[in-house]
């Protein structure tokens, strides 16, 4: 992590979660750069979303990312505990003055954090109860005090854009209108690889949401929609992940003809400019709730999204031109933990009525609206109690775990060869810091005192030179360990290779050793079957030579009569 020389009272936004709620929240970055022109704003976010921030029309000063996903942590492993021991040391180093939980809902990790970071004010945009389990056993571990939020009062349903205004007015700023963000430069090369053209293309993302597979609508309705639309100036981009290309090219062979007029973009994280650039000159868009739809919107291009209930409304569409389509149901609100395992409310969402959404996000660019289709008022009841006892079961569960992972929560999962090598690294670092930090205390002091009794410091200066020469080598023995301590453990995951790959050639070998001899003992088989032939046939043989050798003995004629005689007396017998 990479902190500005900039020191100036600096202001800690956390938020883990995805790409579209990052491009939400950069209306709260932009407001509080606006609130606080002499702060300093520094944004924590995941690793997968390090590049996003720096598309913002107004960027943070410093970006500071996760190396590991806070939501599927719920047991204070080793590994974990070495994390957080580097990032709460470089959070304490950066002595935020103001602290900012941005996520929907605040995680673990916010909470843990606002509890080591004391001397900072802590605020946050819902107000909810910090969970128990993990935090508790780390908020002891690392000797932090619980502490509360500070948060505005916002009402259920909220959207993320009212959310976050409402922080701003909290901290006394003024939130700013929602407009486009500047679209970036057209990727000629890029363009001209996919074979499309700028404002000519309709970019989709009918996966997306690998986490959470249940929102989305059937590809098969997204080629439904898209039947007939598709052409030369209309092409389709279909958009996701590298390893959801198979799945983005199963779904354009079921184009048929039209197939000819898709194209399709995958990438990593590190491909979040490029992605940026695909959307922002794209002539519209069209996909689930996923973070494609938002960074569409934020460039201010039209389009379609398929909404679920799992976070209903916080998500709605918000940009110019944008058409959401919905049908709410008495289940809505389950973060999508679908208490029936698959999304009614998308799977029983009508093809027409989405059609009717393109077709009104086709024209003239209005402001972002809803399509609510309504769902069987039979169901409503049965869906609502199925799901509340459902999500009863679901609290009291994460209940127990959290009271197991207390009372278990010592009995950590062993560290692996590299991260004890760096935590072992990391304790000599902290080490040889307090030496240095001690010599400085001492070397100051001696040299007030010394001059004041007369005695000359030239003496000390040589030993203090010793001292830091004597650190240095430590430093450099402590890095020579480090590295050959790597080199034998790549060295023998590299034997292990070589066994795994020796290992697999006699596994090969011994299985054509083996079909070698099935092919033997079958060999063997039809031996004998021929020699039990040659045991049947072999008196007739033998009868046939003495017979023939008789015949030559005789000649033709005598044989003959022979034969002929002998054949007469059997027919009078």
């Amino acid at each position: 992590m990479i902190i500005s020389k900039n020191t100036i009272a600096p202001i800690l936004v956390v938020h883990t979660g995805g790409l579209g709620d990052l491009v939400l929240a950069s209306r709260l970055v932009e407001g509080l750069i606006k609130r606080f022109p002499t702060n300093r704003i520094v944004l924590l976010v995941r690793q997968p979303f390090a590049h996003l921030p720096a598309l913002f029309p107004s960027p943070p000063l410093d970006v500071l990312t996760l190396d590991f996903e806070p939501h599927q942590q719920t047991v204070p492993t080793a590994a974990l505990r070495l994390k957080l021991q580097k990032l709460t040391e470089v959070l304490r180093d950066l002595h935020p003055t103001i602290f900012i939980a941005a996520d929907l809902e605040p995680s673990w990790l916010s909470w843990f954090l606002i509890s080591i970071l004391s001397d900072c004010d802590a605020f946050g945009l819902t107000a909810s109860s910090p969970p128990h389990g993990l935090l508790t056993l780390l908020i002891r571990d690392f000797g932090g005090a619980p502490r509360n939020l500070d948060c505005p009062t916002q009402t259920h349903g909220t959207h993320e854009n009212e959310r976050y205004s409402a922080l701003l007015r909290h901290l006394g700023g003024t939130p700013s209108d929602i407009t486009p963000w500047p679209k970036p430069l057209v990727d000629t090369e890029l363009f001209r690889a996919l074979g499309i053209e700028p404002g000519k293309y309709i970019a989709c993302f009918p996966s997306g949401a690998a986490s959470t597979l249940v929102k989305r609508w059937d590809p098969a309705h997204y080629a439904a929609v898209l039947a007939g639309r598709l052409g030369e100036d209309a092409k389709l981009l279909l958009t996701g992940e590298e390893r959801e290309r198979p799945t983005l090219e199963q779904f354009k062979e079921a184009f048929g003809a039209d197939a000819r007029h898709i194209r399709i973009f995958t990438g990593s994280s590190n491909a979040m400019s490029q992605l940026s650039v695909l959307l922002a000159h794209a002539r519209l868009y069209f996909g689930n709730d996923t973070g494609p739809a938002h960074l569409a919107q934020a460039y201010g291009v039209p389009g379609v999204v398929v909404f679920g209930g799992g976070t209903w409304p916080h998500y709605a569409p918000w940009g110019q031109g944008s058409v959401g389509v919905v049908q709410p149901m008495g289940c809505f609100g389950c973060r999508w933990d679908c208490a029936f395992g698959h999304a009614y409310c998308l799977e029983t969402l009508p093809v027409e009525v989405v059609r009717q959404a393109f077709d009104r996000a086709s024209g003239p660019v209005a402001p972002a609206s809803v399509i609510e289709v309504q769902a069987q008022a039979e169901r409503q009841t049965l869906l609502k109690e199925t799901a509340e006892a459902y999500h009863r079961i679901q609290r009291e569960r994460r209940e127990r775990v959290a009271a197991a992972v207390e009372l278990h929560g010592d009995l950590l999962l062993p560290l692996s060869p590299i991260e004890q090598e760096d935590q072992q690294q990391t304790k000599l670092q902290q080490m040889l810091a307090q030496q240095m930090k001690a010599l400085q205390s001492v070397d100051g002091a001696l040299r007030a005192f010394l001059p004041a009794a007369g005695v000359s410091v030239k003496g000390y200066d040589d030993l203090e030179l010793a001292l830091r020469q004597k650190l240095i080598r430590d430093k450099q023995r402590a890095n020579e360990t480090d590295q050959a301590l790597r080199k034998t453990v790549s060295q023998m995951l590299q034997a292990n290779a070589k066994f795994e790959q020796s290992n697999a050639q006699v596994n090969i070998l011994s299985e054509g050793l083996a079909e070698a001899r099935r092919q033997l003992e079958a060999a063997g088989q039809r031996e004998q079957a021929n020699l039990a032939d040659l045991a049947v046939v072999g008196p007739e043989l033998a009868k046939s030579h003495a017979e023939l050798a008789k015949f030559r003995q005789e000649g033709l004629l005598d044989y003959l009569k022979r034969w002929w005689a002998s054949k007469r007396a059997g027919s009078k017998s």
